[in-house]
């Protein structure tokens, strides 16, 4: 946890050097692997909620989260036009 809080300030710092097209490029590929960290961790907790109203919960997320992504990748392949 705490490894990935310092990778998470240091990500921060990096972004705030960047501007422009290479900001934007970042923003996207962070983005893009935040959002595939994220369903992994809500697919696990879907198999693991025992209250029904949190399985509905966070398997109502993974779409959402995946939609998400993918407007992110898109958005990653049309700046590298």
């Amino acid at each position: 946890e705490q490894a990935e809080m310092q990778a998470q300030m240091a990500a921060v710092e990096h972004m705030k050097q960047l501007e422009g097209a290479a900001f934007d490029r970042a923003f996207t590929s962070g983005m893009i692997a935040d959002h595939g960290k994220a369903i992994t961790m809500m697919r696990g907790a879907a198999q693991q909620a025992r209250d029904p109203d949190v399985k509905k919960l966070v398997e109502g997320m993974v779409p959402i989260l995946e939609q998400h992504r993918e407007i992110a990748q898109q958005l990653q392949g049309d700046l590298g036009r």
